[in-house]
């Protein structure tokens, strides 16, 4: 699945610039779409891999680490350009508008990623603080995050707490999956629409994240049973009562039928995987890269902005991934995945 991957990082790219190609699906909806990509592979991974004593602290540290580490050095020279650039004045014109206590708390989620998810819920009004979600007038709590789309991280990260405790069982991640469908129908029948109870908040992901475990226990099943007839009756009842906020039906539909025959075929393709290390490289360099670029090339050396960003952020993630992530993925596999003692 490598190759998607990388088709919805650059939907967010497309999502973020002017001047790229149509045939994207869209910037959140492509965030959707990976949240339902990591249900699944959390799930085979939790299932097939970290399997026994430690495999939950084991899982934990290296999920962590995949996270944490290339951030950081992507964050170091994310400020070391926005320093250079000028971009700084910006942030610190924003930082200044919050209560201390408050931007403290922001500082530290631009750091650690936890938490970036509630700078899209609060605002700044008179120097108080307000439940001003994105999309609603006078919303400017994103002005403290440093890179954007980092909030989508943090929310995944809420999933892989979760995910041992919810994704081994095909019972609760079916009921998971359930849960987070019918959470999408409740605010559709209470006309609720904003994006930060459609999209901001995690009980908005647990659909996505959800339905890809389920995805996967339903991947390993030859011939279903009752249990799996039932959940795929309610979990398309339920798709066909959620509001279509974001894409149409048979988009999530097909999606989700498509990608355990996507997985087998392209499981034991090494360039596909390679292809889709870079996604996460690509997800988290692309928007400081528009901020710091435009400033100093606003023509994005002559090629559009779309695809200078485009081509930028992918060398630069193939530069983070053999310098950084490729050595951290030995280490992980050294240290944690080599720990856990398998049940027999």
């Amino acid at each position: 699945m490598g190759l998607l991957r990388l088709f919805l990082a650059l939907g967010v790219i497309a999502a973020h610039t002017s001047g790229g190609p149509s045939f994207f699906v869209g910037g959140r909806e492509s965030v959707l779409l990976f949240y339902i990509i990591s249900g699944f592979y959390m799930s085979l991974i939790l299932n097939e891999k970290y399997v026994g004593a430690g495999s939950i602290p084991a899982f934990y540290k290296s999920r962590a680490l995949r996270l944490w580490v290339p951030y950081i050095v992507v964050m170091i020279f994310v400020v070391i350009g926005f320093l250079t650039s000028g971009v700084w004045r910006f942030f610190a014109e924003s930082y200044q508008t919050f209560p201390v206590g408050y931007a403290v708390f922001a500082g530290l989620t631009n750091i650690f990623i936890l938490g970036q998810d509630i700078l899209w819920l609060v605002s700044s009004r008179a120097g108080e603080l307000i439940l001003r979600p994105m999309g609603a007038e006078g919303f400017n709590g994103a002005a403290l995050a440093l890179n954007g789309p980092v909030f989508s991280v943090s929310l995944e990260m809420y999933f892989y707490m979760l995910a041992p405790f919810v994704v081994r069982r095909k019972r609760t991640a079916y009921l998971f999956a359930l849960t987070g469908l019918a959470y999408h129908v409740l605010l559709r029948a209470a006309h609720l629409s904003s994006l930060g109870l459609t999209y901001h908040i995690f009980p908005a992901t647990v659909a996505y994240f959800g339905m890809g475990a389920a995805l996967y226990h339903l991947s390993k099943r030859n011939l279903w049973q009752k249990l799996d007839v039932a959940f795929i009756a309610a979990a398309l009842g339920l798709i066909m009562l959620m509001s279509q906020t974001f894409f149409p039906r048979p988009l999530l539909i097909g999606f989700m039928a498509a990608l355990p025959f996507v997985f087998a075929l392209m499981r034991r393709v090494a360039f596909d995987r390679w292809l889709g290390e870079l996604s996460y490289g690509v997800y988290i360099i692309h928007l400081p890269l528009v901020m710091i670029v435009g400033k100093w090339t606003p023509d994005f050396w002559g090629i559009g902005q779309f695809w200078g960003i485009a081509f930028s952020s992918i060398l630069l993630s193939i530069a983070l991934h053999h310098g950084i992530e490729v050595p951290l993925t030995r280490y992980r596999e050294r240290h944690f995945a080599s720990r856990v003692v398998t049940s027999v």
